[in-house]
């Protein structure tokens, strides 16, 4: 009785871990010294440090973005600054990553929506995965989560990164450039383009690729993209119960 007690305590458990059994933590002076925690908790400025301490090895230019790793310009909680728009692209990533992560739709409602908490938890943790495999360490979780590192939109945040990082080297350079107004990066542009493409590869009634929904939920958000967004939404739930239930999954309601 016992042990099935502590089995059925176990299932219901959510545990994360910075390694695996037999390994020891990365060690750089460098990095935060609790590199997973920093990732679970600064994911911004964690996903900054890692993203320059990747580039500086094979960009020698890249030295003078380091001011700014801690002081990029704005507030993460205001879109139309770039630390707003590195917050909201690092955001849609995560959650697009997490989509494809989990098959299982209510596993993915558990870990990611159910507890805003538990999903800026567990969603730190997919940042973790890539970075700190980087150092030869692999963190786990309860239940299993599959590894992502080397999924290709991660090439998407870090060529926002570059944008953004670029943007800001210009303005050292010459400081009476003028300020860029909107978006500096292209990703949600570049994520709407495709999801619209997708749509015309298809005919009216077949199952369409839904990856790129959550990052139609977070442009659903912005007043810039919000009318082209609802247009793609609506072609996509033309597609009868199947899409509809898909943006029932990924968590629509909230959203509109």
């Amino acid at each position: 009785w016992y042990q099935r007690r502590v089995r059925g305590f176990e299932e219901e458990c959510l545990h994360l871990a910075a390694c695996g059994k037999n390994q020891m933590l990365p060690q750089n002076p460098e990095m935060p010294a609790d590199l997973y925690t920093s990732c679970l908790t600064t994911t911004v400025k964690t996903a900054l440090h890692y993203w320059f301490h990747q580039q500086k090895i094979t960009n020698i230019h890249i030295i003078d973005c380091i001011e700014y790793l801690d002081n990029i310009p704005g507030k993460y909680s205001a879109r139309s600054t770039m630390a707003g728009e590195l917050d909201w692209v690092l955001t849609a990533v995560l959650d697009t990553l997490a989509w494809q992560i989990e098959p299982d739709y209510a596993r993915f409602k558990e870990l990611f929506r159910n507890c805003k908490p538990v999903g800026l938890l567990f969603r730190g943790h997919i940042l973790a995965d890539r970075v700190m495999r980087a150092y030869n360490v692999t963190p786990v979780t309860h239940p299993h989560l599959p590894s992502l590192a080397g999924h290709p939109l991660w090439r998407s945040w870090d060529l926002a990164l570059d944008s953004i990082m670029t943007e800001l080297s210009l303005r050292k350079v010459r400081p009476t450039r003028p300020a860029l107004h909107g978006q500096i990066s292209t990703f949600f542009f570049d994520q709407l383009t495709e999801f619209k493409v997708n749509l015309t590869q298809y005919g009216k009634y077949d199952k369409v690729d839904s990856r790129q929904l959550p990052v139609l939920l977070q442009m659903l958000m912005s007043a810039q993209y919000r009318e082209e967004t609802l247009e793609l939404v609506g072609k996509f739930l033309d597609r009868g119960p199947y899409a509809v239930q898909k943006f029932l999954d990924v968590g629509i309601l909230p959203y509109i």
